[in-house]
């Protein structure tokens, strides 16, 4: 992989001797400034100075430190995105004060630092006021012992998980249930550390606090499990043993992605990572008559090749070297939001949107890919692929869409009709005035 190596000598009134650096912030922080004049940043530096050639944990691949001793510091560019996305490692020599500028994408582990700069978005306390959004009666409940879902936000960490991703999977969740009338059972979630009580959420106001457990907004549980491989392994193992033909698998994920090389890219979970070889094994496992998956973290694109078969239909915020990106507010990503809107027939506050273009009712995937593409102002690609290309047409959150094929007109000549995509069970009455 390229570095580009900068290489700067400072002033001498900048230069600070080794002990000043260990508590001096302002020293950091006036390095920090003659590298970059973006004051919306965040800057972590390294509690303790870094011997020579020390191998620094990444949420990629370990990165060397250079050849002296040199305190670390992490800079954020962008810090309320989703990774990968431009930041920069800095180290500053011990004895000189001269220092190294390395370009980066990912950012590292950082148990071991300390926050001496946090970005705090200016609308915070408005924009954290997220009220769940109410629905009505269930759409075509009917049909929901067929329906199945997993729901995954993997978060990395505490200081990544941003808020907006528990936001995804809250609007998700409730339109899962509220909308189309799923079973609270067929719908596993998994999401950062489960339902550990302990710190696992950056706020927008840039506070933290433990992902709620209730999505919907009825006072009960939903988030059931950790956001892991095993979990993952574990859940997609139940649904190999309860799903077959009849029954069809909707799978969402955000948070963070990242890029191996090419289209070999993958999702960020809890401390861990899951490249889209594995994911898609885990999905191969199910025997689901249709499996239907909405990808919003960054290069999720490069899950197509993978995911991709017969009967299965899969949109991606961008492309596999893209980043995904958020809505100006930070309150949810732009794909996302549109997508789920697209879904819900409405946004989260409320107001009604109209991705049902043919009129028939439902909003099928490509309907809901077709808007959310529409609306993506971002600097992202959305992806689509169905196969057949024809089912995305067909297919939405309840399952196949059923019409009534034939004449607009009735003729006493006598006409045929069919209706396509009966449910298993239901009865059809025919009728005519």
């Amino acid at each position: 992989m390229k570095r580009l190596l900068i290489l700067c000598f400072i002033c001498s009134s900048c230069l600070v001797q080794a002990q000043q650096l260990a508590y001096n912030k302002q020293d950091i922080l006036n390095i920090v400034y003659q590298i970059t004049l973006e004051k919306n940043i965040d800057v972590l530096v390294s509690k303790q100075p870094l011997p020579p050639n020390t191998a620094i944990t990444t949420l990629y691949k370990p990165f060397v430190s250079p050849e002296y001793d040199s305190w670390f510091v992490f800079l954020d560019e962008h810090p309320y995105e989703s990774w990968w996305h431009d930041c920069k490692y800095i180290f500053i020599e011990i004895k000189t004060g001269e220092y190294e500028v390395f370009k980066m994408s990912y950012p590292p582990d950082i148990d071991n630092m300390e926050i001496i700069k946090k970005y705090i978005f200016d609308d915070a306390e408005e924009l954290t006021a997220y009220k769940i959004p109410e629905y009505e009666t269930p759409k075509n409940a009917v049909t929901s012992d067929n329906e199945w879902a997993v729901i995954i936000n993997g978060g990395i960490s505490d200081y990544f998980n941003h808020q907006r991703y528990w936001n995804h999977i809250s609007f998700i969740y409730s339109t899962l249930i509220h909308e189309y009338g799923y079973q609270k059972s067929h719908v596993f979630v998994l999401c950062s550390d489960g339902t550990n009580p302990g710190i696992d959420r950056h706020l927008i106001n840039g506070g933290f606090d433990s992902s709620p457990l209730d999505l919907d907004g009825d006072g009960l549980a939903d988030i059931q499990y950790s956001a892991t491989k095993s979990n993952i392994g574990t859940v997609f193992d139940i649904l190999s043993d309860s799903l077959d033909v009849n029954d069809n698998l909707f799978i969402y994920t955000t948070d963070h992605g990242g890029q191996i090389n090419g289209q070999d890219v993958f999702l960020y979970l809890w401390g861990d990572t899951i490249g889209d070889d594995l994911f898609a094994t885990e999905v191969n496992k199910v025997n689901a008559g249709k499996i239907n998956t909405c990808m919003v973290q960054c290069h999720s694109g490069g899950f197509i090749d993978n995911l991709q078969a017969t009967n299965r239909v899969i949109a991606t915020a961008c492309r596999y070297d893209e980043s995904a990106y958020a809505m100006n507010d930070l309150q949810y990503s732009e794909f996302t939001y549109y997508w789920i809107s697209a879904v819900a027939g409405k946004t989260p506050t409320g107001t009604t949107t109209y991705a049902d273009t043919d009129g028939d009712g439902f909003v099928s995937m490509s309907e809901a890919f077709n808007y959310a593409e529409f609306n993506d102002t971002q600097s992202e690609t959305p992806q689509y692929n169905s196969t057949p290309i024809s089912l995305g047409n067909n297919l939405s959150l309840i399952g196949m869409i059923t019409r009534i094929i034939g004449p607009s007109i009735l003729c006493s000549s006598g006409e045929s009709y069919s209706i396509s995509n009966v449910p298993s069970g239901a009865s059809i009455t025919w009728s005519s005035s």
